[in-house]
């Protein structure tokens, strides 16, 4: 089988833990050939010969050319979303962009073979927003795992050494209940660590307690991982909204925390509430002040239970969440497409879309080669503006 694998960025973590990393591990056990390609950079061209092409969050039309292209050329087209993108937070800084594109990404699910999804409810809340032209038969779950790691790179439980409380968020979360928790044990004078926005605003909020925060840029998942596991007896704090667009998220968070022998403490809401068995392999807490201070106080004072927390998540999530889980719910669903499409009618091009297709391919290539000046352009951008060590 031949994948093509697309992407807004294909190095984003989203891309490689969605996507990238199962696929490339199904395909070195059954012999497939897999390419990936950012979306700004892939033609028609590329699509010659492929049984199935991934599209993941098709919010373009050119995503959905594409996607038109390739069934039109036998393949099988499978649209992947991860997240809720029909109901994005305020704070999300992409959202009015993710706005703009949602009648495409209706249109590309209504084409595709099939719509991967990370949870159930995610898959349910989909088809309510998207429309009735979308086919629930359509829909398939294909669940997130974290990468098994060996012994010697999970944490460890050290009695004499402090707790790291670690935060970590890619954007904005709200953090008022637990910094009051963490105000009010400023005696205990936690060690705490924070990875991205929540950094900021964690020092912002705990100025008055005399707690120091120690704020870390975001990194990719490797080395937080290998960061994560590094800080002394470190225990992984997650406060999560209850909100429809969080309880649709999946619990990755926990999965890879859980599989890095970090125990988690985190808000009892969905996703967390809905595999956590709360007590025994995770801390569900109710979103206040209280709560969070009962639940981080013995996270700092009891190292017995902190360890049995980790050993009982890692084997849950072993058991039930596991990489080779994910790599064969990804083999399931692109068997499924395929068969999808031997048996779909696609709608041919009419005189419109024939001609902005013809249009288009004239324009490709200096369209294509703009496109990765200006990315390049932006990425150099990025790297100067970017902290040093």
């Amino acid at each position: 089988m031949r994948i093509v694998v697309v992407a807004g960025d294909v190095e984003a973590p989203i891309a490689q833990v969605r996507m990238l990393e199962p696929l490339r591990a199904l395909a070195a056990a059954r012999g497939d050939e897999i390419a990936a390609h950012p979306l700004h950079s892939l033609r028609e061209a590329a699509l010659r010969g492929a049984d199935v092409l991934v599209l993941q969050r098709p919010l373009t039309a050119r995503a959905w050319r594409l996607l038109r292209a390739a069934r039109l050329a036998g393949a099988a087209a499978v649209v992947e979303i991860d997240d809720l993108l029909t109901a994005l937070p305020a704070h999300i800084p992409n959202r009015a962009a993710v706005q703009r594109g949602l009648p495409w990404l209706r249109a590309c699910a209504t084409e595709a073979d099939l719509i991967t999804v990370s949870t159930a409810r995610l898959g349910i809340e989909l088809q309510a927003d998207l429309g009735p032209g979308l086919d629930p038969a359509a829909v398939q779950q294909v669940g997130n795992a974290a990468r098994p790691l060996g012994d010697a790179e999970r944490a460890t439980v050290d009695p004499s050494a402090p707790v790291t409380l670690l935060f970590a968020s890619l954007d904005r979360i709200e953090l008022g209940p637990v910094a009051a928790a963490l105000g009010a044990l400023a005696h205990r004078r936690p060690r705490i660590a924070a990875v991205g926005p929540v950094g900021q605003e964690l020092a912002r909020l705990l100025g008055a307690s005399g707690l120091a925060v120690q704020a870390v840029p975001l990194m990719p998942r490797v080395d937080f991982v290998r960061f994560a596991v590094s800080l002394p007896n470190p225990v992984a704090v997650i406060p999560l909204p209850a909100s429809r667009f969080a309880a649709c998220k999946s619990a990755i968070k926990w999965f890879e925390y859980a599989e890095a022998g970090i125990p988690v403490l985190c808000s009892d809401v969905p996703p967390y509430s809905d595999v956590i068995a709360g007590g025994r392999t995770g801390v569900l807490v109710a979103d206040d002040p209280a709560s969070w201070r009962e639940a981080l106080e013995r996270a700092l004072l009891d190292p017995a239970w902190r360890m049995a927390l980790a050993h009982a998540a890692h084997a849950q999530v072993r058991a039930e969440h596991g990489f080779g889980r994910m790599v064969e719910e990804w083999a399931a669903a692109l068997q499924r497409a395929v068969e999808r499409r031997r048996s779909a009618a696609v709608r041919p091009r009419d005189a419109a879309e024939h001609w902005s297709a013809w249009l288009h391919r004239v324009a490709e290539a200096p369209l294509v080669r703009l496109r990765i000046a200006n990315r390049a352009r932006l990425e150099r951008r990025r790297r100067r503006a970017a902290p040093g060590p």
